[in-house]
């Protein structure tokens, strides 16, 4: 549907919805099982999950009330405890599909008041598991906003993790991805 508007013809676009689950303030309490010695639980936003109970982590997640911006939902990773792998936050159901020549652009906002690194990937779905791509993202103390994209070379299933290998926090709000063919 167009706009005319002295002569000129405006396009009412939609806003573009994310191809993510909502990074927002509906959450839920979760206590995933976790190694023995080890402890994951926290708050989450409804349809994101922490996929580190295999690996020896301890982290506690937490909802912010200092969002960057109105309407946006923030998570504090608070890693306590690393031992050779690291923390994954991911959505419920892991893979999804990505079609090759399409660029998927993820954003939101990163902060760490220990500066502490976060890194950012796309996991091939099938073995050996490995990444397509991963970027370390740019952390401050205070809330900055990021940009990834990635366009794969092939149709292909692959998971988006966001990592921490080591211990401290990480805060993370607005995280969001939309496709651009």
């Amino acid at each position: 549907m167009g706009l005319m508007l002295g002569g000129l013809a405006l396009s009412a676009e939609e806003p573009t919805k994310s191809l993510l689950p909502e990074f927002g303030t509906k959450g839920r309490q979760i206590d995933p099982k976790a190694k023995a010695g080890y402890d994951i639980r926290g708050w989450l936003p409804i349809d994101w999950v922490d996929n580190s109970s295999w690996a020896p982590v301890s982290v506690m997640y937490s909802e912010l009330k200092d969002a960057p911006a109105p309407g946006v939902g923030a998570v504090r990773m608070e890693v306590m405890k690393v031992d050779k792998y690291q923390v994954q936050l991911t959505t419920k159901g892991g893979a999804r599909n990505y079609k090759q020549g399409s660029t998927y652009v993820v954003t939101g906002w990163v902060r760490s008041p220990t500066l502490t690194g976060v890194w950012i990937g796309f996991r091939q779905d099938e073995e050996p598991r490995e990444f397509f791509l991963g970027r370390d993202l740019e952390v401050d103390t205070e809330w900055k906003r990021f940009s990834v994209e990635w366009t794969p070379d092939r149709d292909c299933a692959a998971w988006l993790l966001f990592n921490v290998p080591k211990a401290g926090t990480v805060d993370l709000a607005g995280l969001a991805m939309e496709e651009k063919p």
